[in-house]
């Protein structure tokens, strides 16, 4: 059982998730009901979690999240009883894909690694064009200088690394930014 509330920073759809909740200003046996909300920039999901004695006991089987769609989403924990609501507590959580019913072409870079790989390819046609703006029929297009599209590409590199750190560590890999000393 968990004291603090808390979501997994990652869940694939399609997979199970099963956490019980102990929350000793909150109990079931007094009435609350503790509610997980997901937001997305398109979609938004609701989990009750159902009373297990005074805790909260939270499940979503298998064939319920396989629905999910993948988005990285914001997250909401509420606790309500009649005539109170308290949010208790927030985060993020990205659903990844169901590789189970993943098709062919399924893009599983991030945000930012898609966004690094686009701004490099911009820079990359930019060597051929020095071309920062132009008219045509009294319609202008600009474009972004180059000096800033290094500046986002430094800053997505960095999004970058520290997304691979994660993933390093999670998979119980040894971080990149230290150097070991054998004596």
């Amino acid at each position: 059982m968990s004291q603090s509330v808390t979501l997994p920073a990652r869940f694939a759809a399609g997979d199970t998730l099963d956490k019980t909740f102990s929350l000793a200003d909150y109990p079931a046996t007094a009435g609350y009901i503790l509610t997980f909300y997901l937001v997305s920039k398109t979609r938004q999901l609701r989990i009750d979690a159902q009373s297990d004695g005074s805790n909260h006991h939270l499940v979503v089987l298998s064939g319920m999240s396989s629905d999910y769609v993948p988005d990285t989403y914001a997250w909401q924990a509420v606790v309500v009883k009649p005539g109170e609501r308290v949010s208790i507590a927030s985060g993020r959580i990205e659903i990844t894909p169901n590789f189970d019913t993943a098709t062919a072409g399924l893009d599983t870079r991030t945000h930012a690694r898609r966004t690094l790989e686009a701004i490099e390819s911009t820079i990359e046609g930019r060597a051929s064009s020095d071309v920062l703006s132009y008219q045509i029929a009294g319609r202008e297009l600009r474009k972004i200088p180059v000096a800033e599209l290094l500046l986002l590409r430094d800053r997505y590199r960095a999004d970058v690394r520290a997304e691979e750190a994660v993933e390093r560590a999670a998979s119980g890999g040894l971080p990149r930014n230290k150097i070991f000393v054998r004596l």
